[in-house]
């Protein structure tokens, strides 16, 4: 794991630092509604505060916005749900 390349956050103008986590397990509570827990070192954080997950799928960074599902000092968890024709959730699944 280390820190990935600065980006310039075109929506938002702001430098935004991207890190490199692992999946390291999955669970499905139900259809279409899983969680996701991340190997991942980050600043402290907020149950509830949003962060962008993304996947470099050829070669273009495709990237959406999460709400962690997890406190501060616990594993990273992110909860989603599934939405049918997304360009990154359903690569999640």
């Amino acid at each position: 794991m280390g820190a990935g390349p600065a980006r310039m956050d075109a929506l938002w103008g702001v430098d935004v630092s991207w890190i490199e986590a692992r999946i390291v397990s999955r669970r499905q509570w139900a259809e279409g509604l899983i969680t996701l827990r991340l190997d991942a070192e980050l600043e402290p954080y907020a149950a509830g505060q949003f962060a962008n997950l993304g996947l470099d799928l050829g070669g273009t960074l495709v990237r959406r916005s999460y709400s962690m599902a997890s406190p501060h000092g616990a594993p990273l968890e992110f909860s989603l749900n599934l939405v049918e024709g997304g360009e990154l959730t359903p690569r999640l699944f």
